[in-house]
């Protein structure tokens, strides 16, 4: 087995259990340059997923921190994977980890190329988080009315919160 296949199981798994001293003493044994990784071959575990996602996966603010500090991407979109790790973490229900990746720069408006069910502001509403839905709010996490208008037919359809229903609407959302 190679050292690269070695590292990107050993990072991977270790920020899936979450275990920040593990993680920081594997960045500095094989990390690039004690440095997150950036080449493909390090960076993706065999479905594709990078340790950051594994970390917010896994709620690990600890890991997520140490990860984000070695240099990797909070805002960093997977390839063929329509959920970041500020999705997954909001899809896990993860509240600390969702707000450290927000603050810490993740992507809160979807890019072009993201289903409309996978950005943030439809995981959150779909979660019901109504604190997590100020948050993103207040950094800019609707892109637009059409966007408000979808996530509020959501949250009275399916989550039947009102709450988060008046909160769309002061945010803007159209009726």
């Amino acid at each position: 087995m190679s050292n690269s296949v070695c590292w990107t199981t050993l990072l991977h798994v270790l920020c899936m259990l979450g275990g920040e001293e593990m993680v920081r003493l594997a960045i500095a044994k094989y990390g690039p340059g004690n440095s997150y990784p950036t080449d493909a071959a390090l960076l993706y575990d065999h479905y594709r997923y990078t340790p950051l996602w594994r970390a917010a996966e896994a709620g690990s603010v600890g890991v997520l921190k140490l990860l984000i500090e070695a240099g990797a991407d909070p805002a960093e979109r997977i390839e063929g994977n329509p959920i970041s790790a500020l999705g997954i973490a909001i899809q896990k229900g993860h509240t600390a980890a969702t707000e450290y990746l927000i603050d810490a720069g993740a992507a809160v408006t979807p890019s072009s190329n993201v289903q409309p069910f996978f950005t943030p502001l439809v995981q959150i509403v779909r979660a019901g988080n109504l604190h997590l839905l100020n948050r993103l709010l207040d950094v800019g996490g609707a892109p637009d009315e059409d966007a408000l208008h979808s996530a509020l037919l959501l949250a009275s359809d399916s989550t039947n919160n009102v709450a988060i229903a008046r909160r769309l609407l002061e945010a803007g959302a159209r009726l």
